[in-house]
């Protein structure tokens, strides 16, 4: 029930943090609650099927608003996010489970951070899809 809860809230973060809705606050407590179950005695499987779900769901602003874009381009936009956000948690419970708490305190953001900048360069849209978007509204951030 707890990782359950947690990708509903994760992805429901991640959905209200874009767009029209305009709670930027929302994307920087979104990977709170998939954190919290990847830290703790859930099964990887679980921590990946969680973090998938709440992607997605994140994901449900951006297919509202580009449905008529080809199905390719948006597979180009999502694909990398699906995979990558799910790697950046294990990764982050990876570091938790084999080092010190500071470098566990900065295993997501870090690992995150590294994925949007090179999903830059791989991808032939650019940044287009990127969680970074979702800060416009608050320009002392950017």
């Amino acid at each position: 029930m707890t990782v359950e809860l947690a990708a509903l809230l994760s992805g429901s973060f991640l959905y209200l943090s874009q767009g029209l809705d305009d709670v930027w606050a929302l994307a920087w407590l979104a990977p709170v609650p998939l954190l919290w179950v990847a830290y703790g005695r859930a099964p990887s499987w679980q921590v990946l099927l969680a973090c998938l779900v709440a992607v997605l769901a994140g994901d449900i602003y951006g297919l509202q608003c580009y449905s008529t874009l080809p199905t390719l381009i948006i597979l180009e936009v999502v694909a990398p996010q699906v995979v990558l956000f799910p790697l950046a948690i294990v990764f982050a419970r990876m570091v938790q489970r084999r080092s010190a708490p500071l470098a566990t305190l900065f295993a997501f953001p870090v690992c995150w951070t590294a994925f949007e900048f090179l999903s830059e360069f791989a991808a032939p849209n650019g940044t287009f899809g990127s969680l970074a978007y979702s800060q416009v509204s608050a320009p002392v951030l950017i």
